[in-house]
C-alpha cells in the first residue's frame, strides 16, 4: 500500500487502465470480490429460474486455474482419494493435490500416436 492507502502500481498503467486503482491491483479475496460473485448469483438464478428460491451460497470465484484446482482439492479431496487427470497437467497439481490433499493422481494419456490422436478416455490409466 501507498501512504495515502491506494495499491502500489506502476504509475505508467493508470493511463492504460481506465477504473479505480482500488479494483484493480490489489490482490482479491480468496473466494472472490463479493460484488462479483453476488452478480455471478444473479446470472445463474436468470438463466435458471427454478434456483430462485432455492437456499444455495455465492459462487467462488477464483483467481485463476491453480486456485480453482487448489479449492476443488479442499472441498473434495481427502487422503488418499484418487483423481484423475490427463497426463498433460501442471507439476503444480501434483503439489496442491498430492503434498497439500493428500490425494493420488492417476494420469491418462490424452493424446496418443505422437500426439495426432484424440484419445478418450476409458478408464486405461498410465501405469
Amino acid at each position: 500500500m501507498e501512504d495515502d492507502g491506494t495499491s502500489m502500481h506502476l504509475p505508467a498503467f493508470d493511463t492504460l487502465i481506465n477504473l479505480p486503482v482500488n479494483s484493480i491491483f490489489p490482490y482479491a479475496p480468496s473466494y472472490g470480490k463479493k460484488e462479483l460473485r453476488d452478480i455471478w448469483k444473479k446470472f445463474q438464478i436468470s438463466r435458471n429460474p427454478s434456483l430462485k428460491d432455492a437456499l444455495f451460497s455465492l459462487p467462488i470465484a477464483t483467481n485463476g486455474v491453480t486456485h480453482g484446482i487448489s479449492m476443488a482439492g479442499y472441498m473434495f479431496a481427502d487422503p488418499g482419494d484418487t483423481v484423475v487427470l490427463s497426463d498433460l497437467y501442471w507439476e503444480n497439481y501434483s503439489l496442491i493435490l498430492e503434498n497439500g490433499y493428500g490425494a493420488i493422481i492417476r494420469p491418462f494419456e490424452l493424446f496418443h500416436n505422437g500426439g495426432s490422436t484424440w484419445n478418450p478416455f476409458h478408464g486405461h490409466f498410465l501405469q
